[in-house]
């Protein structure tokens, strides 16, 4: 497992008391899976999987206020291939 960091690149409010955002990611070469990790409480995102090296955005969505603006910075974990089939 390897520590990476997730930019906030965007977030939106909803109509309905919701938010999106996304989040953009440098996965470095080796990597295969990145999850985000450490989200404040109500928060869902998506993982990357299958990866090639290089930047790639992750979804973030929930209920109410977003709880982070745009330039945040999110914890992130890469994962090889080899790690994956522990």
């Amino acid at each position: 497992m390897r520590p990476i960091s997730a930019k906030v690149s965007n977030v939106q409010l909803e109509l309905s008391n919701r938010f999106s955002a996304r989040a953009e990611v440098v996965v470095p070469d080796g990597i295969a899976f990145v999850e985000l990790f450490d989200l404040p409480h109500g928060v869902q995102a998506t993982n990357l999987s299958d990866v090639v090296p290089g930047t790639h955005e992750l979804l973030l969505y929930g209920e109410g206020e977003p709880p982070f603006k745009v330039g945040d910075t999110l914890s992130a974990r890469g994962f090889s291939r080899d790690e994956l089939s522990d």
